[in-house]
């Protein structure tokens, strides 16, 4: 394996209080080719105390202070990207950890096939104390040790149209190059699931890795991205949206019970907020969901289809498994 460079970047705010462990699990890597970019999104608390403790590391290559917050994560991320030097990066959360091996079997899977545009390991969940909460962050929590190799569109069609499966950034290290190369750049326009579209722009250009191994932390905290969106629905479910709306426009050949449960899932998040459809978007999936059901009178309306016909699909849903192009030791 080569030794190629990899660029982390961490993205704060207000998290004074978790900077120095996190800084700590970056440069204690057992893999130690790397550059650390630390951007700051107008933190309110003492971060800028704490980041400047590690301004003279010979591995800060960059340090970015905002002078006003950006209004999402995701900005952070195409702000610190473009400072990236290495061929890898990885965006390491400020209050989440990892585990010393962490970039050592990330890089080693990205180096084992030039087709692997993402590497993601297993996470176990913390609380706000640091305190293991005992779940496992995925949905396969046997930690065999194994790396599987899996074809990224079927990736995005079996895992990443269902929901979020690459949830925690903190886990990921993806090629600079697969980002230089993506179509669109919706995601800087979400608040909070832009990391969502971001995988699935990243993976379907090339293969996706998955590190069997619980090598990140990700922390809970109630101040999280992640927790406050709890507190916005209407917000999280128009995303939800726009991004399965992107990813299923653009799939050719997606097997017929993952578009039941795409539409099904659209349907009752849309029936439940009470929320208007765009007329192309109604338009498009009336007439192919009708197809699927071989009956072409509109009179009926989509909430009869799916109601009847998704809940004897589910078990064919269930069944729709993702196989590894290969599996490495």
């Amino acid at each position: 394996m080569s030794n190629p460079l990899v660029s982390v970047i961490v993205p704060n705010f207000n998290y004074a209080r978790y900077l120095t462990e996190r800084m700590d699990s970056i440069l204690n890597q057992t893999y130690q080719n790397i550059e650390i970019i630390i951007l700051d999104d107008a933190s309110t608390d003492n971060s800028r105390e704490v980041i400047e403790r590690y301004r003279s590391n010979p591995r800060v290559s960059h340090i970015v202070y905002n002078d006003a917050n950006s209004g999402s994560p995701f900005r952070q991320w195409e702000r610190g990207i473009p400072l990236a030097k290495g061929e890898y990066v990885w965006i390491a959360e400020a209050d989440d950890f990892a585990e010393p091996q962490f970039l050592e079997y990330a890089v080693a899977a990205l180096e084992s096939d030039r087709k692997v545009v993402l590497a993601m390991s297993m996470s176990r969940t913390i609380d706000a104390q640091g305190c293991d909460t005992g779940q496992c962050r995925y949905d396969d929590c046997n930690p065999t040790g194994e790396t599987h190799i899996y074809n990224g569109k079927e990736f995005i069609e079996r895992k990443l149209m269902v929901y979020n499966r690459c949830y925690n950034a903190s886990a990921i290290v993806f090629r600079r190059s697969a980002w230089e190369k993506m179509p669109v750049k919706d995601y800087l326009h979400m608040y909070y699931l832009g990391d969502w579209l971001f995988w699935m722009l990243i993976a379907r250009q090339g293969n996706v890795a998955i590190v069997q191994r619980n090598l990140s932390k990700f922390r809970f905290h109630g101040r999280s991205t992640t927790d406050s969106s709890v507190a916005r629905p209407k917000v999280v479910t128009a995303e939800t949206w726009k991004i399965l709306y992107y990813g299923y426009s653009r799939m050719k050949k997606i097997p017929a019970p993952i578009r039941w449960k795409f539409i099904y899932g659209v349907l009752r998040t849309m029936r439940r907020e009470k929320l208007q459809w765009t007329v192309p978007s109604r338009k498009v999936l009336s007439k192919d969901f009708m197809r699927f059901v071989n009956h072409e009178n509109r009179r009926y309306p989509l909430y009869w289809a799916y109601k009847h016909l998704f809940m004897t699909a589910h078990s064919k849903v269930r069944r729709c498994h993702l196989r590894p192009l290969r599996t490495l030791a």
